[in-house]
């Protein structure tokens, strides 16, 4: 069993894959293989923000900050994530779906793109998911 694994914001496929390493060992005498992807897309520091987060090492996928947390423009590459996600599936042969934080936030969404299609804009019916389970 292969599943494919979503960081969350301000982090990488990497840090993901440290965090599940003892779960991973005890699931791998089953068989069981966690695949932890990396975003395209680098964080960007917000211009008030204040952090120790250097933008080259970590990603997100899709830019917000708490001032604009609703405004649309703010998710400006959810499109090309679930896009990054949908070709990392088909080379991928993978059974579920698993997403920390804001990769679970994505996580849902896939599902329910997978599910429901119908309810999304006509751009995203190309993404074909067939996902057996997901874990938030």
């Amino acid at each position: 069993m292969k599943i494919l694994c979503i960081h969350g914001f301000r982090s990488s496929g990497d840090i993901l894959c440290k965090s599940l390493d003892s779960l991973q060992k005890k699931l791998k005498k089953d068989n069981i293989y966690f695949d932890c992807v990396t975003s395209p897309t680098h964080y960007i520091k917000t211009n008030n923000e204040t952090s120790d987060f250097q933008d080259n090492k970590y990603y997100q996928w899709w830019s917000t900050s708490r001032e604009n947390l609703f405004d649309e423009h703010m998710y400006d590459s959810i499109y090309e994530s679930i896009e990054y996600i949908y070709n990392m599936y088909q080379n991928g042969n993978y059974d579920g779906i698993l997403g920390y934080s804001q990769g679970s936030v994505l996580t849902q969404i896939i599902l329910y793109l997978q599910e429901h299609s119908n309810l999304f804009e006509q751009k995203y019916h190309k993404f074909k998911f067939n996902f057996k389970f997901g874990i938030l």
